[in-house]
């Protein structure tokens, strides 16, 4: 899959859209239910399964299927948290109410969140209780302090509890 810009995502729905759909099926759309490859097109944009007649859309399954806005606005939403911008300030970029900009954040969240936790777990060099913490390393500047300081370099560290040691690793 080729890189994409986030900017070039933001701005087109088309880019977008096939992005999302490329990144979601990789060329071998299946029937989330049972598997099955023949599927026909329904009017509304979706599609039917012809083994279990399962109907379902482009991100069914996804993260990204729990919205039910357009995807030109959660691709810019997406985009602004990505760029580190609050909840509170988003509301006045996307014509989505705060509730819905804070739900949205706390799916991006935890989809961030399962997808480094299987990443770890695919190492296999941890197991049991396993603790992650962030930092940031830059040393002391002028300006704006945290998250925001810029000549900041963020690691993320992970500690695998195991009864003979502990092991830890930097990602």
């Amino acid at each position: 899959m080729r890189e994409s810009n986030p900017i070039e995502l933001a701005g087109s729905v088309t880019k977008s859209r096939v992005y999302f759909r490329h990144a979601r099926w990789k060329g071998r759309r299946r029937c989330p239910r049972c598997g099955y490859r023949l599927l026909y097109h329904l009017k509304d944009k979706r599609f039917g399964c012809k083994r279990c007649r399962y109907k379902f859309g482009e991100l069914t399954g996804t993260y990204l299927g729990e919205f039910y806005f357009p995807l030109d606005i959660l691709v810019h939403t997406l985009y602004l948290y990505a760029l580190g911008v609050p909840a509170y300030k988003i509301r006045f970029y996307v014509p989505l109410s705060l509730a819905t900009i804070e739900r949205t954040f706390r799916v991006f969240r935890q989809s961030i969140y399962n997808e480094s936790l299987q990443k770890l777990k695919e190492l296999k060099k941890l197991s049991g209780e396993i603790e992650i913490d962030e930092a940031l390393f830059g040393g002391h500047r002028k300006g704006k302090r945290g998250w925001g300081a810029e000549g900041k370099s963020l690691g993320i560290w992970n500690i695998s509890k195991k009864w003979e040691g502990h092991h830890i690793s930097c990602i």
